[in-house]
């Protein structure tokens, strides 16, 4: 088995929706993989994530001893991100391929979402900074895998409305806390494109898509009856040039 993943391939294209959910009576149900095909593809992604970085500083390294270091290597990925990146892709399959995204119970939305940091990291770090913030909050009653894939899910989302080439200038904002009515709440903001007041009412509608990003259209449809099933509400706001913001509420386990 070969596997291929192209410079740039964003951890989104690779994860893709949130499986498994309902959508107005449209059961959505990701494609199954037997574990070892899984094993596979998670082995071949930890052996890039090592040997691609080494490859690109020997390229870098070959171009310098040439004189060529102006016009090529400036073409060439940041080696350690790149490397970051493939470990990224190799511990989401390695986390989410493994647990049952039926069994819901209470959970520590503070792990869940730290997991999510740690994997979407090497995604925005090519554009942004990360920052996060975590208060205490209540355990929810949720699926572990669901509730991980939406954390990830927004956070590649925003990822993706920021350009490339100003990763000082960007940022990526991550906050728990507690709302007044008790619940657990997660923001998620960045300092991307935004959403313009006309579109912004249609980017939970399923197959709706705009030019942010690979993760709006069914992907945040589907980020959004995950939040509703469990009991919860998202919110958003956005300007365009200034970035967007998400707000996800859970009410506490029981």
């Amino acid at each position: 088995m070969c596997l291929y993943v192209p410079l740039g391939t964003s951890l989104y294209d690779i994860m893709g929706p949130v499986p498994d959910v309902r959508i107005r009576g449209v059961t959505l149900v990701g494609v199954s993989r037997k574990d070892d095909d899984l094993e596979r593809v998670k082995g071949h992604l930890t052996a890039l994530s090592v040997s691609l970085p080494e490859l690109i500083d020997r390229v870098r390294a070959h171009a310098g001893a040439q004189g060529r270091s102006d016009t090529l290597t400036s073409a060439l990925p940041d080696a350690p991100k790149e490397g970051q990146r493939l470990a990224a892709f190799a511990a989401y399959l390695d986390h989410y391929g493994r647990i049952d995204g039926r069994t819901l119970g209470p959970l520590s939305v503070r792990e869940i979402l730290e997991e999510a940091v740690a994997l979407a990291r090497g995604e925005i770090e090519l554009k942004a900074r990360v920052t996060a913030s975590y208060l205490p909050a209540p355990l929810v009653r949720a699926s572990s895998r669901q509730l991980g894939q939406v954390f990830v899910s927004l956070l590649i989302n925003a990822a993706q409305a920021i350009p490339a080439g100003a990763p000082d200038v960007h940022h990526v904002g991550v906050e728990l806390d507690t709302s007044e009515a008790g619940w657990a709440r997660v923001a998620i903001a960045d300092t991307g494109s935004g959403i313009s007041a006309e579109v912004l009412p249609r980017i939970f509608e399923p197959l709706f898509s705009t030019k942010r990003g690979a993760g709006m259209g069914i992907g945040l449809a589907i980020v959004r009856e995950v939040v509703e099933g469990l009991g919860g509400r998202i919110s958003v706001e956005s300007e365009p040039g200034r970035g967007t913001l998400f707000i996800i509420e859970l009410p506490a386990a029981p």
